[in-house]
């Protein structure tokens, strides 16, 4: 899906242009799936009885280039990483990524701590309820991290990190009860911020973040026979935007870039899609965050 490493590959058996164009095709035609690279999406849950919750989600499938051959890679502690990941709007509700962020479920039996850094500063910046990752098999699990906000030029500083244990309980699914009914309920009202001078003044309510690697496959290539973790499912309290004319305006001004909504329906915080027949997936109009993140891709990118 990376055209950058496509094109640099010298393999017989790769893809021609066309079948690279028809798959991505696939993901960004799809009436089900809204397709991000680096960019991002606002998802409204409509509430019959009551004003919507509204969910901010940035998704990017970049990693720091520590393997011989992986796309959509980047040189590890690079002016390129920390431009990447500051491109994060600053209201997002939820991150997705492919890598993790440094020290933070990313331990790797062959590379250490094998997570970005930059990465790991953006999500103190952002403050986002969620950071879901993957990349590093061996290290699926989840952490609460408390932000340090006292240390305005220290980012990434952190008061404490709180390890989830799995329960354990049912075969086809781990959960991960963020709602305080069986472990904890997560400090983050999702205050909203529209300068960088706000992020480090305010939103003192934005004061943790559980950061999961979601892995399925619990072993990396070459480290013995497949084997599967279970899916991680997230039970979290959803944020409730209000009919205040500035909440409705900040929406607005998030969204301004982003048509159109896609609406899915929750079950804890897993959704399946029920998008409208008005709507289609991203993303043949690329945000200017992620025709930005391509620029920069491409500049570095070279095998």
């Amino acid at each position: 899906m990376d055209p950058a490493y496509h094109s640099t590959r010298a393999l017989i058996s790769k893809p021609s242009d066309t079948e690279l164009l028809a798959a991505r095709s696939l993901l960004i035609s799809s009436p089900s799936i809204t397709y991000l690279v680096h960019s991002s999406a606002v998802i409204t849950l409509p509430c019959p009885d009551g004003p919507p919750t509204v969910l901010r989600i940035f998704g990017s499938p970049y990693v720091p280039a520590r393997g011989p051959d992986w796309a959509f890679s980047y040189p590890i502690d690079s002016p390129t990483a920390n431009e990447l990941w500051k491109q994060i709007p600053l209201d997002t509700d939820i991150v997705v990524t492919h890598t993790p962020a440094y020290n933070h479920c990313d331990q790797s039996p062959k590379w250490g701590s094998a997570g970005c850094k930059d990465l790991r500063n953006a999500l103190w910046n952002v403050r986002p309820r969620l950071a879901i990752c993957g990349h590093v098999h061996e290290a699926r699990g989840a952490e609460v991290v408390k932000w340090k906000l006292g240390l305005k030029h220290v980012p990434g500083a952190e008061e404490w990190t709180e390890s989830w244990t799995d329960p354990g309980i049912g075969k086809k699914m781990s959960l991960l009860d963020l709602t305080g009914k069986t472990w904890r309920r997560l400090v983050n009202d999702g205050g909203i911020a529209r300068t960088h001078t706000e992020v480090n003044d305010g939103r003192q309510g934005r004061l943790e973040t559980c950061i999961i690697n979601a892995a399925i496959m619990a072993r990396s290539h070459g480290n013995g026979p497949k084997r599967y973790n279970k899916p991680i499912v997230v039970d979290i309290d959803l944020p409730i935007i209000s009919s205040s004319i500035d909440d409705r305006q900040a929406v607005e001004d998030f969204n301004r870039h982003l048509q159109p909504v896609v609406r899915f329906v929750p079950s804890y915080t897993t959704y399946s899609s029920t998008m409208s027949s008005s709507s289609q997936a991203t993303s043949d109009d690329e945000s200017e965050t992620s025709a930005s993140a391509e620029s920069i891709h491409n500049t570095f990118y070279s095998r």
